[in-house]
């Protein structure tokens, strides 16, 4: 078996899990024959992979779900700061007061809007 110099301690290591199994398989069962040691570690092995895979999946759609969700409040946020800033503009306007941001804060608004 080939394998490449920076796998071969993790390669090493699975070798050693994989003798350590079959050694507590063994004694566990007293089961000898290699071939059903080896298929029971293969069994366990897949059904603790498939296991993590799930776990990582569950992890991940949590993670997403909170994402969406401070996404969505961040894009709140900006939305009420803008909103504030039109209110509080348009109060002064309203008012007859003259406030210095209100000439910009039109010039941007006439920008985006065309």
């Amino acid at each position: 078996m080939k394998v490449k110099p920076q796998d071969e301690e993790k390669v090493r290591l699975a070798g050693r899990l994989i003798n350590e199994r079959i050694a507590a398989y063994r004694n566990q069962f007293g089961i000898e024959d290699k071939q059903d040691l080896l298929a029971m570690v293969a069994f366990d092995s897949l059904v603790e992979k498939m296991t993590s895979e799930e776990k990582q999946h569950a992890f991940d759609q949590a993670l997403m779900e909170k994402d969406t969700v401070f996404s969505r409040a961040l894009s709140r946020i900006s939305i009420d700061e803008t909103f504030d800033q039109i209110q509080t503009e348009f109060a002064a306007l309203c008012n007859g007061q003259e406030t210095p941001g209100l000439q910009s804060f039109f010039e941007k608004a006439k920008r985006l809007f065309q």
